[in-house]
């Protein structure tokens, strides 16, 4: 179908019709834009929220990791993977897996990597991507304590979510760090009791 402008008023119309779509096409976009923005930080809030109250109830570090790979699992649905390292030897000391699987000797690899170089590495990264999983540091104020892997689904999914994952890793690190001191402290405690038992022991 031709529709055929002849007179000047008739141009001016349409030229201000065209005008008023575009206009209101560009502040539609930005509206749901604002809201996308808003709604993701309203569930970026209430995710780490979550977490932060499931962790504080957390007594002791089996219970710390059940309840971050629960967290995490649930707001990045991914498969997760803790590894704790033993910090004076430098050696693995533990392994969570949330689907029981069996992590393969180029996984622990990368994990070590992680472990030793304090930076994440892995799948969606530069540094070891040919990993299945991206591991990052679980960092404390006083130190690292191990890694944790995650396996996404998509991309996509883990370039939206990328500066949330950063801050549950970085909760996860310090409760982690908090029940590893917690533990070191209980340790000294059994020990200098015991160094007084046997000081009353062999008095007599």
């Amino acid at each position: 179908i031709f529709i055929q402008i002849s007179r000047s008023e008739d141009i001016l119309m349409f030229v201000m019709f065209l005008i008023i779509a575009l206009v209101t096409g560009i502040l539609t976009t930005k509206i749901r834009q604002r809201e996308k923005a808003v709604l993701q930080r309203e569930e970026r809030a209430v995710a780490l929220y979550n977490l932060a109250n499931d962790l504080t109830k957390t007594k002791n570090l089996d219970e710390v990791i059940k309840e971050s790979v629960k967290n995490l699992r649930k707001v990045f649905l991914s498969e997760v993977v803790f590894l704790l390292f033993d910090k004076n030897k430098n050696e693995l000391l533990e392994v969570f897996n949330s689907e029981n699987l069996k992590i393969s000797e180029k996984e622990l690899s990368v994990a070590q990597w992680v472990y030793g170089n304090g930076k994440r590495a892995g799948h969606y990264t530069d540094s070891l991507p040919f990993a299945k999983y991206i591991y990052y540091p679980l960092t404390g104020p006083r130190g690292t304590y191990g890694t944790v892997g995650l396996k996404m689904k998509d991309e996509i999914l883990f370039r939206e979510k990328e500066t949330l994952l950063d801050s549950f890793v970085k909760q996860t690190g310090a409760a982690i760090e908090r029940e590893m001191l917690n533990q070191t402290a209980n340790k000294a405690l059994l020990f200098e009791e015991s160094e007084k038992l046997y000081s009353e022991v062999t008095r007599f």
